[in-house]
């Protein structure tokens, strides 16, 4: 009885983590989290509602290099696991460009649209090396329409999206600091300056309400000393705080400036204008004059997680939408659970059935040890062995079934041993007995479909049909179909 109750619990154990994980699915209560690379270190804040408050963490990194950013990604998947599944990250600012186009206030959106879309085609980069993005800006002081474009180099910010795709991080967003600081600013008309110190360079950003309207990098190694680069950084300064004509040809005058840096420089700047001059954000009443840019940057995104999918319309600078991004991440999510499960689910039956088949010889074993030690055996012995002798019969027949059993799931290992690295998404997949293998599914890129390729010819377990050579003349979403066959059919019927 107490065995059964023990199995009993376990059953509603497990039944009961499943149920939370497809709830978890369902309504997407996922840990949302916010990460900021800069120059020296990678910051993360993760908001875990299951584990009920807000993590940080702060990671020292030799350089802004690729290798140096995937050592530090490993380092806090090590630390936080599942909780960094999918991310908004914050760059630094000169890693892109940003532009205010005005319209008429008559323009109609789908003309606004068109135009923003030759704009994004007119440069004179090709449109397929660059990642770009644009919203609407609201603002009731200027009576015209204005749009905000953002661009960034496609062989820049491509290379890191790799390496948290490597690492199973799916990034929902990208952004650089500048957005991430607007989420602690008021919505409204309020302009704003905010002045970040980082190695090398200093950025004065202006905002218009929550957005980055202006931006610009003034870099320390265009001056022979700390002097002369103290006193570009005040002409600058003083020259933005009236940085743009109103409709009334008057000029929009910056209402504050908050300052990420030394006390230098806040020292220096409050000598030269009247206009409040405060260090570092205020965000609650325990965290006031926060300075540290890779934290505020990394907090900055995770608040922009709260913002539901559909409705973030921010700039972002991936190849593909946030929303889509996000539905991206969810399906392979979904995918991934149900092989894992599909795996997982047949193993456990595999114990089971093993389980009982140890018990069945164990008890054969010991009746024939028993019936080896009779020598006269009365006539009611004599029935019992001659009910044994079937019983073993029984037996016999039951371990002919079990060598002929065919293990399904050790096809689901394999392929998974294949699609995993490629980053390949599979939607159907049938098998025989034959060890006819038929699957389909969808590449990313031309560049996935490749690698699924090469692992499919050095499989020592598949033998693949050749992929049409049409299915490579597409560069992303190409759906595929592949056939193959075990090279060896006993694989299926073999215990290891």
């Amino acid at each position: 009885m107490a065995a059964a109750h023990k199995l009993k619990n376990f059953f509603s154990e497990k039944i009961d983590k499943l149920r939370k994980k497809i709830v978890s699915f369902l309504r997407y209560q996922k840990p949302i989290a916010g990460l900021a690379i800069t120059l020296n270190s990678i910051d993360v804040v993760i908001f875990d509602e299951k584990k009920g408050g807000m993590f940080s963490e702060k990671i020292a990194i030799k350089s802004l290099s690729v290798e140096s950013v995937e050592e530090g990604l490993k380092k806090l998947k090590d630390k936080f696991g599942k909780s960094l599944s999918s991310v908004v990250i914050s760059v630094p600012p000169f890693w892109s460009y940003i532009s205010v186009f005005e319209f008429p206030l008559l323009a109609e959106n789908d003309q606004i649209e068109e135009a923003m879309e030759l704009a994004s085609s007119a440069l004179p980069i090709p449109e397929e090396k660059i990642y770009s993005d644009w919203m609407f800006l609201e603002n009731k002081n200027i009576k015209k329409r204005e749009t905000i474009l953002e661009m960034t180099p496609s062989e820049l910010i491509g290379p890191y999206l790799a390496v948290f795709e490597k690492n199973k991080i799916s990034v929902i967003a990208a952004e650089n600091y500048a957005w991430s600081f607007g989420q602690f600013l008021a919505e409204g008309d309020d302009t704003t300056m905010v002045v970040m110190e980082q190695p090398g360079m200093i950025t004065f950003s202006i905002y218009d309400g929550r957005i980055p309207y202006f931006y610009f990098n003034l870099p320390r190694d265009k001056f022979d000393n700390n002097k002369e680069f103290l006193s570009a950084a005040l002409h600058y300064l003083k020259s933005l705080t009236h940085f743009v004509l109103a409709d009334d040809s008057k000029a929009r005058q910056v209402n504050s400036i908050i300052v990420i840096g030394a006390d230098e420089l806040v020292n220096n700047f409050k000598s030269v204008v009247e206009i409040k001059i405060q260090k570092g954000f205020s965000l609650t009443s325990d965290l006031q004059n926060i300075n540290d840019l890779g934290f505020l940057s990394a907090l900055g995104a995770v608040k922009r997680g709260f913002i539901p999918r559909k409705k973030d319309d921010i700039v972002s600078l991936l190849p593909i939408g946030t929303e889509l991004a996000y539905e991206r991440h969810r399906m392979l999510s979904f995918i991934d659970f149900v092989q894992k499960f599909s795996i997982g689910f047949a193993g456990f039956l595999i114990v089971i059935f093993l389980s009982a088949l140890l018990m069945i010889k164990a008890l054969s074993s010991g009746i024939e040890q028993s019936l080896a030690k009779e020598t006269a055996l009365p006539t009611d012995v004599a029935e019992i062995k001659g009910k044994a002798v079937i019983f073993n019969e029984n037996v016999l027949k039951l371990s002919l079934i079990n060598n002929s059993a065919i293990f399904w799931e050790k096809i689901f290992i394999e392929i998974d041993k294949i699609v995993s690295a490629t980053g390949v998404v599979l939607n159907q997949l049938s098998a025989d007995e034959s060890g006819n293998l038929i699957f389909s599914g969808n590449a990313p890129t031309r560049d996935s479909l490749i690698e699924l390729k090469d692992r499919l010819a050095g499989s020592s377990v598949f033998s693949a049909e050749s992929l049409p050579l049409s299915l490579f003349l597409s560069k992303e979403n190409i759906n595929f179909s592949v056939k193959a066959k075990l090279k060896d059919a006993n694989f299926l019927y073999q215990i290891k």
